[in-house]
């Protein structure tokens, strides 16, 4: 999982950043939820009711739709390495990972992304997921995969058609949930000073839902 910085610890942040980060990371309380216990994944309904969904013991990193009907999680094929990242040696015995959504009801299990390493091109690259969101209409999911030594790729995946799309490098995303940025990104990503003492820095910016980079709205503080 990766942190994020509250708004007041952000530097030189517009008000569209303040806005944008306190609609993303101050949820409002909300009943229904999902959790993994033992890699078994539970859906807890508005009355508080508790019920195992999952029994493969392998299954992580569970994020519950918009409209509260599927959950969509990490699951980890037992005794399985990929050996193919041969231009990437940090990537070699990668587990071999899938991403699957589930009904809260525990019906339509269904794969959506499975892991794939491109020797030629880390941006399709698709491995070690993590920080899974949906789409404020549940249609798509939008997930980070390992791509880079410093840096993940960010991806998308229609729900549907299970068609993914590499959008932006990126070590975060959230979507924000209300305002006239509804539906869009905020994209942490890894920056690299070009001023004399070089270095590398978190940034965030606002992308569209289809990945178009609309402005940068500030940095995380050292």
């Amino acid at each position: 999982m990766h942190m994020y910085p509250s708004a007041h610890r952000i530097n030189g942040c517009n008000q569209l950043f303040v806005l944008c980060a306190f609609l993303v990371f101050s949820a409002a309380a909300q009943a229904s939820s999902v959790k993994a216990i033992n890699g078994n994944l539970y859906f807890i309904n508005d009355a508080g009711k508790s019920s195992q969904i999952t029994k493969q013991m392998s299954d992580t990193q569970p994020v519950l739709s918009p409209d509260k009907t599927k959950i969509a999680f990490v699951r980890a094929l037992p005794k399985r390495e990929i050996q193919e990242a041969d231009n990437e040696p940090w990537m070699q015995a990668t587990a071999d990972v899938e991403i699957w959504t589930i009904d809260t009801t525990g019906a339509d299990a269904q794969r959506v992304v499975a892991t794939h390493i491109d020797n030629d091109n880390n941006e399709k690259n698709l491995a070690q997921f993590n920080t899974l969101v949906f789409s404020l209409d549940g249609k798509q999911l939008y997930f980070l995969s390992k791509a880079w030594v410093a840096s993940y790729g960010l991806h998308v995946v229609n729900l549907e058609n299970h068609q993914v799309h590499y959008l932006t490098d990126a070590n975060g995303v959230r979507v924000i949930n209300r305002g006239h940025y509804a539906g869009n990104l905020i994209v942490e990503k890894r920056t690299y000073s070009t001023g004399a003492e070089g270095g590398a820095y978190a940034t965030f910016s606002l992308f569209t839902p289809q990945g178009a980079y609309v402005k940068r709205l500030g940095k995380r503080q050292k």
